[in-house]
């Protein structure tokens, strides 16, 4: 079974992430977008950041940084040349490490990756491996993430302010059931 949560932007599903893995002890790896100001353009720049449970695993920088960036919010035609070597170091990663993660860390697919076909072939690669991946699914209108929704595999949360708080032991409590079974079940569960 694969988590994902979806939102309105703002929400707070980035930090849901944080408090599902705070004390859990799941060792996971994969990918972060933060955004930060880009301070010589005074633009906003999305990064994608190495997100894993133990240092040392990737050589991908895990705070954002120039060789991180990977496009200007608002403007995603405009994308940066480090995303697919920042995407294919942080694959790489999680491929070398499989047998020691509990989970893998999609934080966020949003419209960006429409351009990369390299990029989407590893997300579903990851969506069928035996380790639950837990990520954030992007409100735009983009078939790729539709699919992924549709999915038999596919927990789908949709956050607000008013359930964010309740979902953290709820998700962190079906994520441990999945990593004992040890394998991912095939119901359809959707928790719109």
């Amino acid at each position: 079974m694969n988590f994902f949560l979806t939102g309105k932007k703002g929400v707070g599903k980035s930090t849901l992430i944080c408090r599902i893995l705070e004390g859990q002890g799941f060792s996971y790896g994969g990918f972060r977008t933060v955004v930060r100001m880009d301070e010589g353009r005074n633009r906003r720049v999305c990064h994608m950041v190495s997100a894993f449970s133990k240092q040392g695993l990737c050589d991908a920088a895990s705070v954002p940084c120039k060789e991180n960036r990977i496009f200007y919010c608002r403007n995603k035609d405009e994308l940066f040349p480090a995303f697919q070597n920042v995407y294919e170091k942080i694959f790489a990663a999680v491929e070398k490490y499989e047998n020691r993660l509990d989970l893998i860390l999609m934080d966020e697919l949003g419209a960006a990756e429409r351009r990369y076909d390299r990029f989407r072939m590893l997300v579903n690669k990851w969506l069928d491996a035996d380790i639950p991946v837990l990520g954030v699914l992007q409100q735009v209108d983009f078939d790729f993430l539709e699919g992924i929704k549709r999915r038999r595999d596919v927990a789908l949360y949709e956050i607000n302010e008013d359930n964010r708080e309740t979902f953290a032991p709820i998700i962190g409590n079906a994520i441990r059931m999945e990593i004992k079974k040890g394998h991912k079940g095939a119901d359809t569960w959707n928790c719109l």
